[in-house]
């Protein structure tokens, strides 16, 4: 029985994980819209440049990245424990 509820907890936590990956691609997604518009929105020659905010974007874009391997890494381990 203690098995049983250990894998349910696993599956539960699977669950949690994929819900988690599937808010962050979205908040990528929105992140990676940003970007464009304001790469698309800059015009260097009469100096309107948004370096700082598309740097910022861009670090937040990577950063979520990494947590999106880590949930996919720790639901493979998971997978693997079932």
């Amino acid at each position: 029985m203690k098995n049983h509820s250990g894998n349910e907890l696993k599956l539960q936590e699977i669950n949690a994980l994929e819900d988690q990956i599937t808010a962050l691609r979205t908040e990528q997604a929105d992140i990676q819209k940003q970007i464009k518009e304001l790469l698309f929105t800059e015009d260097i020659k009469a100096g309107i440049t948004f370096e700082t905010d598309i740097f910022t974007l861009q670090q937040s874009k990577l950063r979520i990245d990494t947590e999106i391997q880590f949930a996919q890494a720790r639901i493979g381990r998971l997978k693997i424990s079932l």
